[in-house]
């Protein structure tokens, strides 16, 4: 009897041993780091500018990203897509920029664009470039937003 038991203890350890989930890493493509300078005017930003790069392609309905940055203090930005300043994958895409201040009570960004939504759409774009496979780190430089004034 204290064999079957033993014998029943061990068959259940190995079963809950057995069911652990293997974890599967997500789907990623290969990418490639972006940076740059955003500035408002020739200076730095007062408010942090959030950026989005859209993909002038269609979207990969399969496996879509999503990349993106903010920008410092001093204006530099590094973009990411599945980790902190890992890059964007290969493609063609349009810089768009907003500037909404953050709400830390409901911990999101808030209306209005300090931009005037110069610049969040693909057709205002202050910038536009191309990543390949096997590319090398990207700078697109210093981009200069106008702040003032109407939207175009």
């Amino acid at each position: 009897m204290r064999n079957l038991g033993r014998l029943i203890g061990c068959g259940l350890l190995c079963l809950v041993a057995g069911c652990g989930a293997k974890s599967e890493k997500p789907f990623t493509k290969a990418t490639i780091k972006v940076s740059g300078i955003i500035t408002v005017d020739g200076s730095p930003p007062e408010t942090p500018i959030q950026l989005e790069c859209r993909s002038e392609l269609v979207s990969d309905a399969e496996h879509p990203s999503v990349s993106s940055a903010t920008t410092s203090e001093d204006g530099s930005f590094e973009i990411s897509t599945y980790a902190p300043g890992d890059g964007v994958p290969e493609g063609s895409y349009s810089l768009v920029a907003t500037c909404l201040k953050f709400d830390a009570l409901s911990n999101q960004f808030k209306e209005p664009d300090l931009l005037r939504g110069k610049y969040d759409a693909i057709e205002e774009s202050p910038k536009t470039f191309e990543v390949a496979a096997g590319d090398e780190p990207l700078d697109l430089g210093t981009i200069d937003l106008k702040g003032s004034g109407k939207k175009k």
